[in-house]
């Protein structure tokens, strides 16, 4: 490695006040450099082995002009007058699309060829143009360099290290370029500005193509943390019990509420999805669940020694208690009918074990991190360092209630809605798991003899 090309790198960073450092690991581990760019409201830690190839990519990139786009894949530059973001193919896999299928795809809007360059194992394509109102230049193609090199250092959450063998042996250090929108001669100064123009412009272009070549395409969403996926994963595993055994078959589930479990169960790289699947789950008992809670309500109002049967005030009160949705078999408003189901078929203290059974898990709803997500939380005692059981399920209630009306209702009258390509979709992992639970519990609740 050569000293001078790692000191070049290191004065660029100082002369343009990036705070960097250079990480000392044991003998095995290559030495690490970081730095932070800014995007948005955050700072993203950069971190690069010590290597030529990538020392020299990085200085030629303008690093001290470019920020990173919050909630996708992207950058953007306000010198430069630029904006890219990586895209890929919709699929219901949700795998990356080999980048020559989609432009191979796309070829029909270019009178060019497009060839393997100099025999390469990527394929280094031209991109393709599209015409745009006033001075924008759009176009769709292999990623530029700086794009490549800077999400690299983002790999605790994007794919894009690997390695690659050298004739004589040796492994060195590679980076994938994807395909990406590109947006030249962009006018913006602000960060939330370069992300509605890109917005606008991505969906004004898409549309079309999915219209004209059935190629829906997207915006790659900020992936989610590696590191963090990897400790989700673990948490999970823990959980295993490593005794456990099948008990003798006693029990059998009703079709429909079943069928959602495994709908869900199978549907995890889509969450949007999967948090409604887990919700029908509880959903189908709402006429069963709400008859009852009437039927308790009804016969407590009518042993009350201040009843009447000859009041027509006190009639009135049965009549509202026994009012039927007009949008299901069942009693009440839909949230009422959730909190009569999630009362009969689950316990506070079990709802509390449950959500404070994982510290990860309990911290997030403690630190009010989903607050994007949903403003209704669950109270807490600093006291006692736990969750309040006292009013648990209707704070439970109110909370998955109010996501499942963010992912159902879209209205352009409506302001708060969760959009399945943003960077909140990553949030809603705990909530998921949340709905799970209750989806289970109600179906052992409801479940009947074999």
């Amino acid at each position: 490695m050569s000293h001078n090309i790692l000191e070049d790198f290191l004065s660029k960073l100082s002369e343009n006040k990036i705070d960097h450092e250079i990480e000392h690991n044991d003998d095995e581990s290559p030495k690490m450099l970081t730095f932070q760019i800014k995007g948005g409201r955050m700072d993203y830690d950069l971190r690069y082995p010590i290597d030529d190839h990538l020392l020299n990519l990085l200085n030629v990139t303008n690093i001290e002009k470019i920020n990173f786009i919050q909630d996708y894949e992207a950058i953007w530059s306000s010198d430069r007058k630029n904006i890219e973001c990586e895209i890929n193919l919709i699929n219901a896999d949700n795998r990356p699309v080999p980048t020559s299928f989609l432009l191979r795809r796309l070829q029909i809007f270019s009178d060019e060829d497009f060839e393997k360059s100099n025999g390469e194992d990527s394929e280094k394509l031209d991109r393709i143009s599209f015409p745009c109102k006033g001075n924008i230049d759009i176009s769709i193609g292999i990623c530029s360099d700086e794009f490549a090199i800077l999400q690299y250092g983002k790999r605790d959450s994007s794919p894009f290290l690997f390695s690659r063998k050298r004739a004589n042996g040796e492994n060195v250090a590679s980076i994938r370029h994807p395909l990406t929108l590109k947006l030249s001669n962009v006018d913006v100064e602000q960060h939330d500005d370069a992300v509605d123009i890109l917005r606008k412009l991505a969906n004004s272009l898409f549309f079309q193509i999915d219209l004209l070549v059935d190629v829906p395409l997207n915006l790659v969403p900020q992936r989610e943390n590696m590191i963090e996926k990897r400790k989700r994963r673990m948490r999970q595993h823990s959980r295993v019990k490593n005794d456990a055994k099948i008990n003798k078959l006693k029990y059998k589930y009703d079709d429909e509420p079943i069928s959602s479990y495994w709908n869900a169960k199978a549907n995890s790289n889509m969450p949007l999805f999967q948090f409604l699947a887990f919700y029908q789950v509880v959903e189908f008992y709402f006429p069963i669940y709400s008859k009852i809670e009437v039927h308790k309500k009804i016969k407590n109002w009518i042993k009350d020694p201040r009843f009447n049967s000859n009041s027509d005030s006190d009639l009135s009160k049965i009549i509202n208690i026994i009012k039927m949705s007009k949008m299901s078999n069942a009693f009440g408003n839909e949230k009422e009918q959730l909190k009569s189901t999630i009362t009969y078929c689950v316990s506070e203290d079990e709802i509390k074990d449950f959500l404070e059974l994982d510290a990860a898990r309990k911290k997030y709803y403690v630190d009010r991190k989903g607050n994007k997500i949903s403003m209704c939380h669950f109270s807490y005692s600093k006291k006692t360092q736990t969750l309040i059981e006292e009013n648990l399920i209707n704070e439970v209630a109110d909370r998955i209630y109010g996501i499942r009306c963010k992912i159902v209702h879209s209205k352009s009258n409506e302001s708060e809605y969760i959009n399945p390509f943003s960077k909140e979709v990553n949030q809603l992992i705990y909530d998921i798991e949340l709905v799970e639970f209750l989806a289970r519990k109600v179906l052992i609740a409801s479940s009947t003899s074999l």
